[in-house]
């Protein structure tokens, strides 16, 4: 999609677990999604988050070696849309930290700019304390 990327990961479909979608590092450094959801936010590129970006960057993949991609466009997100994309991060996230996850858990911490419950911070905080026990 974009000029220079890495490959980062494949992630399932919540809807359809047969369809994978490519998540991808663009040269930039933001993450970016080959899912409908993705490619149709009104936003710019650097700002658009999905399920399956927000998946990835919970988990803090390490990046690979940079592949050549077309380019793509954005612009400007609506408000309802950017909640119901949070909202369906923290649903993500709080699955993560319930099945165990030490990455969710440190991504739900270490970001100040989604505005997650307290209640899922809690969480990911009494998950890392009784892991570091």
């Amino acid at each position: 999609m974009f000029a220079k990327s890495v490959f980062v990961a494949f992630v399932a479909s919540r809807s359809n677990p047969e369809k994978q979608y490519e998540v991808r590092q663009a040269e930039e450094g933001f993450l970016f999604c080959s899912c409908p959801g993705w490619k149709f936010q009104r936003k710019e590129a650097a700002a658009r988050t999905c399920p399956h970006v927000a998946s990835v960057a919970a988990k803090a993949l390490p990046a690979a070696a940079p592949v050549v991609e077309k380019s793509v466009a954005g612009s400007h997100l609506s408000t309802h849309a950017k909640k119901n994309t949070t909202r369906r991060a923290a649903h993500d996230l709080n699955k993560g930290i319930m099945a165990g996850d030490v990455a969710a858990a440190k991504a739900v911490l270490a970001d100040t700019t989604s505005g997650f419950s307290k209640n899922l911070k809690a969480k990911a905080a009494m998950l890392l304390a009784t892991t570091a026990q």
